[in-house]
């Protein structure tokens, strides 16, 4: 889902489109934010307001840290917290940068996976990282690098 322009608190960028093709293609993901190794949000897209996305963004990417310094987690690769009224996931990617996601309580993963491997594959290619041919496939989710 887009965020109207006069909603948005950073401008858009080339991920924008990107990460709306995600909410739009995946009903039940509500916000998506790429965000960088200091918890600061390069951009997103969805329903939820802009500061609630960025919030979840930041909270996430601490999860993320928290993994990667515990031995028996690490090297963390997909983070799911189920809450009564939404799920938070969080896709490491290179370079310590990690896909978040503010999706339905109930989401069923699995079957975010084919759009959520398009979307990490447009987003590798933006950012010129290398990227599998087969991003749509359930496989590469578990076993890409960080």
């Amino acid at each position: 889902m887009k965020i109207a322009e006069e909603y948005r608190i950073i401008p858009a960028t080339p991920f924008t489109g990107i990460l709306e093709r995600l909410t739009l293609e995946a009903p039940e993901i509500w916000g998506a934010a790429l965000v960088d190794p200091t918890g600061e949000t390069v951009d997103y897209a969805g329903e939820i307001p802009p500061f609630g996305i960025q919030l979840a963004g930041s909270h996430m990417q601490i999860v993320v840290a928290t993994a990667a310094r515990l031995r028996s987690l690490s090297p963390a690769k997909f983070i799911t917290v189920r809450a009564t009224d939404q799920t938070l996931i969080a896709k490491c990617l290179p370079e310590a940068y990690v896909l978040v996601l503010v999706a339905s309580p109930r989401v069923a993963i699995d079957r975010l996976e084919p759009a959520l491997g398009r979307c990490i594959a447009a987003i590798a290619a933006e950012a010129g990282w290398p990227g599998p041919e087969n991003a749509d496939k359930p496989d590469y989710l578990s076993n890409s690098s960080n």
